[in-house]
């Protein structure tokens, strides 16, 4: 599929699995639950950095930890799309270059496709049940 194109699939449950090998591929997916066993699964193919022409951005090193702009902590209890929201608008506030920890409760799979195709460099740290950091440098 090319980048701005989307799949949907009719299935008998929601396919996670599915959404975490896509998601390194460049797919954002969301799923409806259409009735008792039934899920419609889409899938959209985000263009990637390089696509749109933009550099890659430089790996985060373990320097890049100790000083941070701007912080973000996501509860436990948010609903999807606001923990991305959330990020997505800190982030939004930053200038290229600086830097955002997140604090988090799970691995936010989608939010991660999306800071590839945007061009920003981020590191994970997986601190243990409900608490992982993410750091991420706001690209230029």
């Amino acid at each position: 599929m090319k980048p701005g194109e989307r799949l949907v699939l009719e299935v008998l449950f929601e396919p996670i699995p599915l959404y975490r090998v896509l998601a390194k591929q460049g797919f954002l997916a969301w799923c409806e639950k259409v009735g008792e066993r039934h899920y419609r699964a889409h899938f959209y193919r985000q263009g990637t950095a390089a696509e749109k022409g933009l550099a890659k951005a430089p790996p985060l090193t373990e320097a890049d930890w100790e000083e941070v702009q701007a912080e973000v902590t996501i509860e436990e209890n948010l609903e999807p799309p606001l923990p991305m929201m959330r990020v997505l608008e800190a982030l939004a506030s930053l200038k290229p270059g600086e830097k955002l920890l997140v604090h988090h409760v799970r691995r936010p799979v989608h939010l991660l496709a999306r800071l590839e195709e945007e061009g920003h460099a981020y590191a994970l740290k997986d601190l243990g049940p409900g608490r992982v950091k993410l750091l991420i440098r706001k690209g230029g």
